[in-house]
């Protein structure tokens, strides 16, 4: 009876209290067996013993689902005891016909089918109750998994003849998580984020559209319970009949869209209140509920006409933080076509490069590069091949639209057919050969699988079974969204081209507050360049000057305001100017590796620097051979020689370009300079033939093997325009020394702000792209002139300041140092005659520098400490070259008075040990 079964309940849930834990454990186990109502043991029964044992099993399944509902203690202990006494195999219980009730229980009479169709509907129920329970949370997988075998093999469950309307089963549950979404604040979050869940597991129980004709073994379904692949794989658990778009067909019916989109909007709210935006809980409770926003839009046909809106981007742009909507888009835009042309312009546009464009951070910027891409690609009437023709961004499934290369790093998920479970994992190579045509990719599981190794190679993503994108903690920030392959010139427009979004990208390299961000912004500008004309380096210098060069009183005013979130306190103004500099710095240093025949020097390289000495190890297959005949030049030069020397020194100096080495090597080996590389110890063959060799980091001592390479190596290809070329050409209209003058005078008056005011980390950042950029011709042209013709050098004194000097002596040292040294008597002459020059000048300005009462005599200033070095690197070529003259001609030189430079020189010294005992480090 009713009363003795809830005294029982009362018993096992707490409400009546009982001394010993074992009484309480029996009465559970008790409970649970009433509850345990299977047709094969009914049919053992008389008719009426029959109904009453259903009455009692729903009696108590009602009641447990209503305390599940209301928390009560002790009810996760009794419903987790009775799907033990079930052995989660609550298909008996839920689903009685047709293939129990039929099979089992056929003599049953049809009065009491009705009774236990009652029973499998409160036993849905509960197992519903259960799964969206926080007292039940740690066994959701199990729960999930018996909730699916019930789905599948229900009286309702989504047979062949209904493919395209919801089972009672399939519409129950679904009904249940929209109602709790629908709640809003009347229903607890984690019965709103599991709702979210659920909804998301009942999506991918469903096979996809295209994939209902897969052959048998494919029909079948496997989650993360063990125990289904064993079944699964006798055949006894069929998928879903229900393809997954019909399905997605049927819940948006239900109004699944909104009421998803809405619950993101209230869980941001509420944790708005609550100050709790940022914590890991509320971190994954989100991206749950965007996922399943996600899959529905990708996952939905044509025949849905769901595609996202630009209201709902709109609204989440409201109130979710920028960097998770960035996120949430970029994957949108990399799952198949969810998006359409309109919305995704409206969104690139309005949304990623709205008024928040300086705050973009590195999901933001991964946004900003896939749209950039997307769009300017697209065809049209007036651009028939595109803005640009990219790779990398072809649809290679429903839920992929990367390919090649930019997969790798990349996140992927897929159904495996033969072991029944939904690989994850990472992608982490790639290679695209005729070897790999049919495994190109190297993949790596995150977790192990029986019989299969960790790291294995895998197929094309387009033979693969039901596969996604995956966005998760492990995913990289610093993604890659295409290749461009080329662009449509346009010289009627800035930067020789038409991109959407050029200005934007601009802003980003330049105002972004974020360095990951404007890095990234520089790496995009760098490919652009590489495939436009000379007009966007010429625009590219006029816009990097324009916000380098000193402004107007009413202009500062408006860029000095420090933006929220700027490290450093420098403001508005010194942080453009500082993302300027590194932009230009990005090109220089890439176009130097890149080109190899350009023949312009950067200015810290016009110099003759360290010598070096080399010794050159030649590999078998460069072994030098003997002249060649005629003959013999028609056969294979790649054909090892054999003899000759194996070993040399080569002489050389740190400013050495890899090129010229290469040559050296070359002439002796009698090869082709293309087909020579250089490699130091087991590292790849040196890049950039244009880099010295200081800056290849190739020191006095090393071992480098000459190996033989394919012409036209990797690299070695780039464009007429470089930045170094367009800041050394002819320059008849002072385009070019403008440009020198304002990152000297922007020097100057960052010294001018005296002590405490100055900028030194901007100092710094203008002197070393003062160094990456080829020397100034119009300053070089005097010092040049004044020091051949032995004129007055007022500039040389110091009158326009350190940094100024400084720059002009390391033109001094380059006269004194040229890069190919002087040969016979006449060139020594002149260098000793240079030497004498330049010795005067520099008398007169070295106390400025080395006496304390010197205009520039500040030892803790930055310039002091690069301007000194300068100078007394001048000094000892000086006087080696004047005493090697003077030891030739057997006369001591005119104008040295050892006495004031060894004063001068020693009090300098004096000064450096002793900023370098109060710790600046940065003196030497």
């Amino acid at each position: 009876e009713a009363g003795p079964v809830d005294q029982m309940l009362a018993t096992c849930l707490g409400s009546r209290q009982h001394p010993t834990k074992d009484v309480r454990d029996a009465f559970r186990s008790a409970v649970a067996k009433l509850a345990l109502t299977l047709p094969e043991s009914l049919e053992q029964a008389s008719p009426g013993a029959s109904e009453h044992r259903v009455a009692v099993a729903r009696h108590i399944v009602e009641r447990l689902c209503n305390e599940l509902q209301l928390r009560t203690p002790g009810a996760e202990k009794l419903t987790l005891e009775i799907f033990k006494e079930w052995d989660y195999d609550v298909v008996a219980v839920c689903s009685p016909s047709p293939k129990y009730l039929v099979q089992g229980a056929k003599d049953l009479p049809e009065d009491q089918q009705s009774p236990l169709s009652a029973l499998a509907h409160s036993t849905l129920a509960l197992l519903c109750a259960a799964l969206l329970s926080p007292l039940l949370a740690h066994r959701y997988t199990d729960l999930r998994h018996t909730l699916a075998v019930c789905l599948q093999n229900g009286p309702s469950s989504d047979r062949p003849g209904t493919r395209h309307k919801l089972g009672a089963d399939m519409k129950q549950i679904v009904e249940v998580c929209c109602a709790k979404l629908a709640a809003g604040a009347d229903a607890a979050e984690h019965e709103r984020t599991v709702a979210c869940r659920l909804l998301l597991d009942l999506l991918f129980f469903h096979l996809r559209s295209d994939s209902v004709a897969a052959p048998a073994k494919w029909n079948t379904a496997a989650w993360d319970h063990p125990r289904n692949y064993e079944w699964a794989r006798e055949g006894k658990v069929p998928m879903l009949a229900m393809t997954r778009a019909h399905f997605i067909e049927a819940i948006h019916a239900l109004g699944v869209v909104k009421v998803v989109v809405d619950e993101v909007l209230l869980l941001e709210r509420a944790a708005a209140h609550a100050q709790r935006q940022h914590t890991k809980e509320h971190d994954a409770a989100r991206w749950m509920r965007l996922e399943l926003l996600r899959f529905i839009h990708v996952e939905a046909d044509e025949r849905t006409d769901l595609t996202v809106t630009f209201q709902i981007l709109e609204e989440l742009w409201r109130w979710v933080p920028t960097e998770v909507c960035c996120k949430w888009l970029r994957v949108l835009a990399d799952s198949g076509e969810a998006l359409n042309e309109a919305v995704t312009a409206r969104a690139f546009s309005e949304l990623v490069c709205g008024a928040e464009l300086p705050r973009l951070g590195k999901q933001g910027f991964n946004c900003f590069e896939a749209l950039f891409g997307e769009i300017n690609s697209r065809t049209s009437t007036d651009h028939p091949r595109g803005r640009m023709q990219i790779s990398g961004r072809e649809v290679v499934h429903k839920g992929i639209k990367i390919s090649g290369q930019n997969l790798v790093r990349r996140r992927v998920s897929w159904f495996c057919c033969t072991g029944l479970r939904r690989n994850v994992g990472t992608i982490t190579g790639y290679e695209d050969s005729a070897a790999r045509e049919k495994d190109p990719f190297d993949f790596e599981n995150d977790e192990m699988f029986e019989g299969r190794n960790k790291t294995n190679q895998l197929v094309q993503l387009k033979d693969l079974f039901d596969c996604h994108v995956v966005e998760d903690a492990l995913s990289p920030s610093d993604l890659k969204a295409f290749v461009i392959e080329d662009i449509t010139i346009d010289l009627d427009h800035q930067f020789g081209c038409n991109l959407v979004g050029m200005d934007q990208l601009w802003r980003v390299a330049i105002e972004a507050l974020d360095d990951g961000a404007a890095a990234r912004a520089w790496d995009l500008l760098l490919a652009l360049s590489r495939k436009l004309p000379d007009q966007f380096i010429q625009d590219f210098l006029h816009q990097v000057f324009l916000e380098i060069k000193p402004l107007d009183k009413e202009a500062v005013a408006m860029t000095e305001a420090p933006l929220e979130g700027e490290r450093g306190g420098g403001g508005r103004r010194n942080l453009r100017i500082s993302r300027a500099l590194s932009l230009l710095q990005t090109l220089v240093e890439a176009h130097v590796l890149d080109c190899d025949a350009q023949g312009v020097l950067p200015h810290s390289a016009c110099a003759r620097g360290q010598p070096l000495k080399v010794t050159i190890k030649c590999s078998p297959k460069l072994r030098p051979r003997p002249p060649q005949t005629a003959k013999d030049k028609d056969k294979d030069t790649g054909e090892a020689a054999r003899g000759g020397e194996e070993e040399w020194t080569e002489e050389v100096h740190s400013n050495l370009r890899l090129k010229e080495l290469v040559q050296r090597c070359a002439a002796r080996l009698s090869r082709d300079p293309e087909r020579v590389g250089l490699r130091v110890g087991s590292d790849a063959v040196l890049e950039g033939r244009g880099r010295t060799l200081g800056a290849l980091g190739i020191e006095d001592g090393a071992v480098v093997t000459a190996v033989a390479k394919e012409a036209g190596g990797k690299g070695e290809q780039h464009s007429a325009a470089t930045v170094l070329r367009a800041m050394s050409v002819a320059d008849t209209e002072g385009v070019v020394a403008r440009r020198f003058e304002v990152l000297l005078q922007r020097l100057e008056d960052e010294e001018a702000a005296g002590a405490g005011e100055c900028d030194e980390a901007l100092q710094q950042q203008l002197w070393t792209v003062l160094q990456a950029l080829p020397s100034s011709g119009p300053i070089l042209a005097s010092v040049t002139h004044a020091l051949h013709h032995n004129e007055a050098w007022e500039e040389g004194r110091g009158e326009e300041g350190i940094w100024r000097a400084a720059y002009r002596w390391q033109m001094v040292l380059a006269l004194l140092l040229p890069l190919s040294p002087p040969h016979g008597e006449e060139g020594e002459r002149r260098s000793a005659g240079l030497a004498q020059c330049a010795l005067r000048h520099l008398l007169a300005l070295l106390p400025a520098l080395c006496h304390k009462g010197g205009r520039w005599c500040s030892p803790a200033r930055l310039s002091w400490q690069v301007a000194l070095p300068v100078l007394l690197q001048v000094l000892k070529v000086i006087l080696n070259t004047l005493l090697l003259s003077s030891g030739e001609a057997g006369e001591g030189p005119e104008v040295v008075s050892c006495g004031i430079v060894m004063e001068m020189v020693l009090e300098a010294v004096t000064m450096v040990c002793a900023e370098v005992e109060e710790g600046q480090a940065r003196c030497r």
